[in-house]
């Protein structure tokens, strides 16, 4: 792609002339953007990842048009600084600036690995500090209760009840459940197959195996139509269920069970990674389940065993 250069009007360009000329080199960014979007997308990025990210870089190239630079080397560190000033004026949280912040980064770096840019103006840019918060948690006779509010009676209720004994069976994220494909359970051996970015074969328990059972043989038949008849899991109206769907149910449940604190998919998937731990877990072997490429990631529940941790130093340690 040959560059775009003069975007200042010569003596001789008239004023028409300089926003025709800015328009064309407008596609310097936008070119680099949906090579950038191409590229995941050969990567088997998963569609709401590219989603995400084609919103944050939108959103910057928006800011930096209007800031009247129209190339990727024309953008100085000072634009990217004044853009995340700009989402913290707007009320956005420190971890959505921190996540546009890793979008612009990865945007730079394919810019010059493609020859799109020559320099990285976001290589000095720090993100901001963020504090982690505590994981919310439930006990497990909370999990109990959860689980017995969807109606049993009901076709829509059996897959809740599905939806909420499989997360917590299998900390799976939200995301590889709305993918989640028939041929990808073995309820006979009572594993599931994730089949995502980081794919694992994951065990199910009893409770898990029998309400799925029981929704594929007398809820499921309901909804399911032959554009998605490959799904586990379909709304009303016979479409693979939305990320959305799901946090609506597992909300739904928590207010019905009378857990005071907000319930979410990512609830369920804390539960499942702490009382492993709890239970006497390897971290290594939690870090598999959950599909963590990188230890440290899954380190964040081991704090939360301090209690177990303590048990254990003062049972075993000689002077404890």
């Amino acid at each position: 792609m040959k560059p775009c250069k003069n975007l200042h009007p010569s003596p001789k360009m008239t004023m028409s002339d300089s926003r025709i000329k800015k328009h064309e080199c407008s596609n310097s960014l936008n070119m680099c953007l949906d090579a950038f979007v191409r590229y995941m997308k050969t990567k088997g990025r998963a569609a709401n990842t590219i989603e995400a990210y084609g919103h944050d870089l939108a959103r910057y190239i928006s800011f930096v048009n209007k800031m009247d630079v129209y190339e990727v080397d024309d953008i100085k560190q000072t634009t990217i600084s004044d853009h995340l000033q700009n989402l913290r004026a707007e009320g956005l949280s420190e971890s959505t600036i921190a996540r546009n912040l890793t979008s612009i980064k990865r945007l730079h770096r394919f810019a010059i690995l493609n020859r799109h840019g020559t320099h990285d103006p976001s290589d000095i840019v720090d993100a901001p500090k963020l504090t982690r918060k505590t994981p919310n948690l439930l006990d497990i006779n909370q999990v109990s209760l959860l689980m017995e509010t969807p109606d049993q009676s009901d076709p829509l209720g059996m897959r809740d009840r599905a939806i909420l004994e499989l997360l917590y069976a299998t900390g799976m994220r939200v995301s590889e459940l709305t993918n989640l494909r028939k041929d990808s359970l073995d309820l006979t051996r009572g594993t599931v197959h994730i089949s995502s970015q980081h794919p694992r074969q994951i065990p199910i328990g009893v409770p898990a195996k029998r309400a799925l059972k029981n929704y594929l043989r007398s809820g499921r038949i309901h909804h399911v139509n032959p554009s998605t008849v490959d799904f586990v899991f379909l709304n009303a109206q016979g479409s693979q269920l939305s990320r959305m769907s799901i946090w609506k149910i597992t909300k739904k449940a928590g207010k019905k069970a009378e857990i005071n604190s907000e319930v979410s998919p990512h609830t369920l998937r804390h539960c499942f990674a702490t009382h492993l731990l709890e239970g006497g877990a390897n971290l290594r072997d939690v870090q598999e389940l959950l599909g963590h490429t990188a230890i440290s990631t899954t380190q964040m529940y081991a704090p939360l065993n301090v209690s177990k941790i303590k048990q254990v130093h003062e049972t075993y340690h000689p002077r404890s």
